[in-house]
């Protein structure tokens, strides 16, 4: 093996179009990608231009109207987080191998990649704007499979809940999507309800895509963020529309090298990113414990 195999440019297409496929909380339906092209590396601080709201009065014949002043509610996007990875293979190990270890290795940094990504995004949940009648972290509410009893709630009446408050918030109806943890992902699963638009596709079932209802883009993760205990579990489910969540990544660097004192080659990679919830009011967030 030669450290020619650790070709930078190959690396870092075959991480991207790995966490392409991986990330769920990431993905393009949940999360846009709208200022990643003005990155270059850590640190970096991208302006996001928005305009201030504009207020409708009356109008009195014969009164002089009055002139709102232009207001900027630009907001910026830190890109405040880098990960690295550090991979070394003997050239001994290297020679004994019939696989492609480096599109191996590449596949396997690009899920941890993700992984930890995901995790970030998912802990956005504080930033929600929308969360009346949805649970708090003090009473969260009790998820069942069955319908509404007493002081639990059905998991169809929380997805009813959730479609009702985006509704009321004027939240665009397309693109919309709820990223539900294994436990509830389960309870829907008991219900026998047919999902659809079920995308039978290698991509959508490694993107946590499971199906549609209630005009929602159904996903399942892991990654659902959980302030409880391992006894009473109190998850934060995430809806809304990819408007509300942007975020910008970059490979930042990919470097081959030939360790010293060893016959071994190493190749590292440096991945920098950010993330911040720009429009608040197009995000839902429910806190409850599967019961």
């Amino acid at each position: 093996m030669s450290v020619n195999n650790f070709k930078p440019t190959i690396w870092s297409a075959n991480i991207l179009a790995t966490l392409q496929k991986s990330l769920v909380f990431a993905s393009p339906m949940i999360t846009n990608r709208n200022y990643e092209g003005a990155i270059s590396g850590f640190g970096d601080r991208v302006k996001i231009n928005q305009i201030g709201d504009v207020t409708v009065s009356d109008y009195v014949k014969g009164t002089d109207i009055t002139y709102q002043p232009m207001e900027d509610a630009s907001q910026f996007l830190d890109i405040d987080k880098q990960k690295y990875f550090a991979i070394e293979i003997d050239d001994v190990d290297a020679a004994q191998v019939n696989v492609d270890l480096m599109s191996a290795y590449a596949a396997q940094a690009a899920y941890k990649i993700s992984d930890v990504v995901d995790q970030t995004l998912a802990g956005l949940y504080g930033s929600a704007g929308v969360t009346a009648n949805l649970g708090t972290t003090g009473t969260p509410l009790t998820i069942t499979a069955a319908d509404s009893t007493g002081g639990n709630v059905g998991i169809l009446e929380l997805l009813r809940r959730m479609m009702v408050a985006l509704n009321k918030n004027n939240v665009p109806k397309a693109g919309r999507f709820v990223v539900l943890s294994p436990d509830l992902a389960g309870r829907l699963a008991e219900r026998n309800v047919t999902l659809y638009n079920v995308r039978q596709t290698q991509e959508a079932a490694d993107n946590g895509f499971i199906g549609n209802f209630y005009g929602f883009n159904i996903f399942e993760s892991n990654n659902v963020a959980d302030v409880g205990t391992s006894a009473v579990p109190k998850q934060k489910i995430l809806a809304g529309t990819n408007i509300a969540i942007t975020m910008a990544q970059q490979i930042a660097k990919i470097e081959p090298i030939r360790r010293e004192g060893s016959f071994a080659d190493a190749v590292r990679g440096l991945y920098v990113y950010g993330a911040k919830v720009v429009r608040p009011e197009a995000l839902a967030c429910a806190t409850v414990t599967p019961s």
